[in-house]
Parts: structure tokens; C-alpha cells; sequence
């Protein structure tokens, strides 16, 4: 994987957290120097941009873990209380760009530390300037909204918010009123996930239900505040962190299809190994690591934006297969390179590794010849801990998706699929059932050939998806109806004005129909008075 660098020239201006961790006031200290030079510092940050390959890879990911539900799915948040440092030469415009850039980076949503200013009556982001209150936040994320979202920016944005001092707040529920009145305003209730549309199911909806079908993209939460006085902001009673001192912490986490609690693992001293230990483990994340350890932050961020592609991957082809919704061709393959396999290293020659949970640098996906002969990965329906490598080798294009064809025709158990690792949690568990293989020969083909698995992008260059060869690009249904509506929209209401003005002409005497009128008269008048030609009576 290209790794998206943000650079450490953050460095300059990111300050200790505070997210659920006792105030410090002492972090106020200023580590700017020169501050007339705050435009050049960040230059590089503000013109930060996400490489094409990560694009393609995190899209892909999201696409693979979209129909599960959303407490399974990854998240990454970024503590905003310590993001930007408090000073008064950073500008508006500059901490807009920088807040754009890690949701453009990757970061799924953020953490903020929020505090009642009485003296203004609003809610501003703890230890910052004046500038950086909670509208100021919801004008970064209304910025992604779907109406102004390709298909790379396609998420779900989230937002936990933890009340500082809530005990010294008067009239606390008035107060978060305002938070309420400021979503409304700034994003809209119509993009917001209410607590009602989880209660009307069992348990989370999937991604794809929330964004496509729903049209919701924004999910709001107290941290330590139950309440469920505010439509936008569900109750802190459905959050869970765990934090670095906390026993808790268990691996795999358990969660099942109708549970209503999200889990998140909070640290301020996330690396590139124990994030990912929380990401394979089933966790949600939260990274509050203090401005001291900011490498660290950039690190794990890094490291934790792709969970299942391996380095590199997806790789680039020299294909010229087209091009969809401004995504070049060149990435993804095509007809003949555009199908995954689940590849490993000598991870199995290793001993000492049996507890282990950070899989990334052992086993991930990689892009293959679709006509190469290779085992399958399947499973049994519902079972995400059972896995089965068949014993037949085929080319892709004989697999079927949710078919139990590939047991007979492809050497899988009778009941079993084809199937892909959706989660992180579930390339955890692929890992372990590999890795206990009695059999070395398909040990040896994993490692050297790798095995299918349920990811193609055959029917579209760009756009990989899950299923069999198939299988259609996933958003070409919602997004080209979008685009068709927006494209008829003004030849419809143009037609319509054109008939309403023919219908309305019906009612309105013309000029040139009263000189037709006045046409006829005289003629009939002149034929009643001329005498009849011939021979009279």
C-alpha cells in the first residue's frame, strides 16, 4: 500500500488530548515559534492529497464490508480536540483544510472534547481558539455530504461527543438543545441516523442500508451524557470505550447482528501494531495520542487505513478498460487482471507467532490472472470462524457467487459458498484457520499461488466488487440513476413549461384570431349579397 503521509509538519501545531482523560491545563503551553510563518507550515499538509492506489484500496475495503453490520465494520476516529493547536495565527480557512485533509486521509469521523461558553451560549472545541466551536466542526463535515461526494468519499461520518465539566453545566439538557438546533442548521436531520431506525430493526444497519437506501450519512453520539432528548445525538448509553487501563479488552470481540452497542478502543499511545491489533480484534477505534507522540498518530494512522490489500495492492495495469465516475482505468485491472486471491508469507514457517493478532504483514490480497488455475476459499452461510480451501483448482470464471455449485464442481464441503474475509475481524480468523492447515501442500499454494477469493472487478475496471464475474459495479444503480435524474431534470421541466403555454394560449384571444374572425364574417356577408351566376329561375 502507498502510504498517505501528512507529513510532520503537523507536528508543529498538534497539542496533547483530552478526549475522556483528566484536563490538563499545563498543555496549553505553547510550541510555536515564529508564528508568521504558520502559511508555509502547513502548506504541505493543506495540499496533502490521497494517493490513487489508497483511493482505489479503501473504497474497495468499504465495499467488501458495507453489507455487514455497522458494529462490525471499522472505524477510525481522529481526537480533534488535539488536531490543531491553540494558537491565534492559525486561520479559519487553514484549520478547515487541515480538519478536510484526515477525513480525506481516511479518518471515518471524529472524537471531540466539548465545552459550554456561556458567555457566547454555544459549544466550542476544548483548548482551542475562538474559532473552532462545534458549528465550526459541522461545516468540515457538511462539506462531505452526499450530494457533493464521488464515489471515493462514499462513508459514513461519525461524531462522539464527550461534555466537558457536564456536572458544572445549568439547565444541561437546554444547553445540548443548541447542539441539536446547530445540526439541523448546518447538516439537516434528513442526513442524520436517528436511534429510531435501529429501533425499528434488529440491531445496527449495514452501510449500504444507511447510505444508499436510507440516504443517512451522518451518526452523532454523546459520550458521557445519556440522554434522548436530542434527535441528532443518540445516547452515550449505546457507547462503549475501552480504554488502556481498562481489563476489558478481549480478542476477538464478540458481537452479533442485533447488538445496539458500539465498542471503541481508546489510547493516547496508539502505534502502528497495537492499532491494528484493535482493528483485527473486532474494535472500533479512537486515536488520542498526545502532540508528543504525533509520529506515532501519523503512523498508526498510516498503517491502519487498509486492512485487507496487501503493499502495493491494488496493483497497476496497463489495461485500458474504460473510465467511471472520473476513476482512471489504470487501477483495478480488467477482463483478465481483475480478480483477488488471498496470498501469505512464510508466516506459517514461524513459530512464535501463534497468538498473533496484527495479520497485515502475513496474509492479504492481491490482484491475479483471472484465468489461472487456483484453489477457492469457502465457508458455510452465517459462519465467519469456519473456513475451507476446495480441493479442485479452476480459473475464476467458473466460481459462482451464492451458489452451492463450488462444492460439487469446485472440491468445497457440501453447503459451502465462495466467499471473501469482509471485516478485519474475519481476516483474524482466516489467518488462524490457515494457519492450523494439517495439510502442506495447501499451505505451500497459499504461500506461493494464493486461493481465490469472492472480489473481482471484471465487469468494471474501476470498481471492485463482491461476487462472481458477474457481479455489477454496486453503485452504477444508484449513482447513474442520480445522474440520469439530474440530467432529464431540466428537460422535463422545460417540457412542461412549453405545454402549460400551449394550454394556457387555448384561453387567449390572439390578434390574428380576431382578424380570422373578422375574415370570415366578410366573406359569408359578400356571398349572401352577390348574385348567383347562370341562368335564372
Amino acid at each position: 500500500m502507498n502510504k498517505l503521509i501528512l507529513l510532520p509538519f503537523l507536528s508543529l501545531f498538534f497539542s496533547r488530548s483530552s478526549f475522556c482523560y483528566e484536563l490538563n491545563p499545563e498543555n496549553n503551553t505553547n510550541v510555536i515559534e515564529n508564528n508568521s510563518t504558520i502559511n508555509k507550515i502547513l502548506s504541505p499538509v493543506l495540499n496533502a492529497n490521497t494517493s490513487d492506489r489508497l483511493t482505489y484500496a479503501l473504497l474497495s475495503e468499504r465495499t467488501v464490508s458495507s453489507e455487514n453490520k455497522f458494529t462490525q465494520v471499522p472505524e477510525l476516529l481522529i481526537n480533534i480536540s488535539s488536531v490543531i493547536y491553540n494558537t491565534n495565527d492559525l486561520q479559519a480557512n487553514d484549520a478547515f483544510v487541515v480538519l478536510e485533509n484526515f477525513i480525506k486521509a481516511g479518518a471515518t469521523g471524529f472524537a471531540v472534547d466539548i465545552e459550554y461558553n456561556q458567555s457566547t451560549n454555544e459549544w466550542g472545541v476544548y483548548n482551542q481558539n475562538s474559532l473552532m466551536t462545534f458549528d465550526f466542526i459541522l461545516g468540515v463535515l457538511s462539506n462531505f455530504s452526499v450530494d457533493k461526494m464521488n464515489l471515493s468519499n462514499l462513508r459514513i461520518m461519525h461524531v462522539l461527543l464527550n461534555i466537558i465539566d457536564k456536572e458544572k453545566i445549568n439547565n444541561l439538557e437546554e444547553k445540548l438543545q443548541l447542539i441539536q438546533n446547530s445540526i439541523e442548521s448546518k447538516i439537516g436531520l434528513n442526513r442524520v441516523l436517528t436511534i429510531n431506525s435501529i429501533n425499528s430493526q434488529s440491531g445496527w444497519p449495514t452501510p449500504v442500508e444507511i447510505i444508499l437506501y436510507d440516504y443517512r450519512q451522518f451518526i452523532f453520539h454523546y459520550v458521557n451524557v445519556e440522554t434522548d432528548s436530542t434527535k441528532a445525538v443518540m445516547s452515550g448509553k449505546y457507547i462503549d470505550v475501552v480504554y488502556d487501563s481498562s481489563q476489558n479488552f478481549s480478542c476477538p470481540l464478540q458481537i452479533d447482528n442485533s447488538t445496539t452497542t458500539l465498542t471503541y478502543r481508546n489510547s493516547e499511545v496508539f502505534t502502528s501494531t497495537n492499532i491494528n491489533e484493535a482493528i483485527y480484534c473486532g474494535y472500533k477505534v479512537i486515536i488520542s495520542n498526545p502532540f508528543e507522540n504525533f509520529n506515532e498518530t501519523i503512523n498508526a494512522l498510516n498503517s491502519s487505513l487498509v486492512w485487507g490489500w496487501g503493499k502495493n495492492e491494488p496493483t497497476i495495469s496497463s489495461i485500458n478498460f474504460g473510465e467511471y465516475e472520473g476513476f482512471s482505468s489504470s487501477f483495478g485491472g480488467g477482463y483478465y487482471m481483475g480478480c483477488a486471491i488471498l496470498n501469505a508469507t512464510n508466516v506459517f514457517d514461524i513459530q512464535s507467532n501463534s497468538s498473533l493478532v496484527d495479520v497485515k504483514n502475513f496474509l492479504w490480497w492481491n490482484v491475479s490472472n483471472c484465468y489461472e488455475n487456483k484453489p477457492a476459499l469457502c465457508r458455510y452461510p452465517g459462519d465467519t470462524d469456519t473456513w475451507f480451501i476446495s480441493n479442485k483448482q479452476v480459473n475464476y470464471f467458473l466460481l459462482r457467487a451464492d451458489s452451492s455449485e463450488n462444492a460439487e464442481n469446485n472440491g468445497c464441503p457440501e453447503g459451502t459458498y465462495f466467499t471473501v474475509p469482509k471485516t478485519p475481524k474475519e481476516m483474524l480468523s482466516a489467518y488462524r484457520f490457515i494457519k492450523q492447515l494439517d495439510n502442506q501442500t495447501l499451505i505451500d499454494i497459499v504461500k506461493e499461488k494464493g486461493i481465490w477469493i469472492e472480489l473481482n472487478s471484471v465487469s468494471l475496471s474501476t470498481c471492485w466488487v463482491v461476487g462472481d464475474y458477474k457481479t455489477k459495479c454496486p453503485y452504477q444503480q444508484f449513482i447513474n440513476k442520480r445522474n440520469f435524474f439530474r440530467m432529464v431534470l431540466p428537460l422535463i421541466i422545460s417540457g412542461g413549461c412549453l405545454m402549460l403555454a400551449i394550454f394556457m394560449l387555448k384561453f387567449r384571444r390572439l390578434p390574428v384570431q380576431n382578424d380570422n374572425k373578422q375574415w370570415k364574417k366578410f366573406i359569408k356577408e359578400f356571398v349572401n349579397k352577390s348574385d348567383p351566376d347562370g341562368v335564372p329561375y
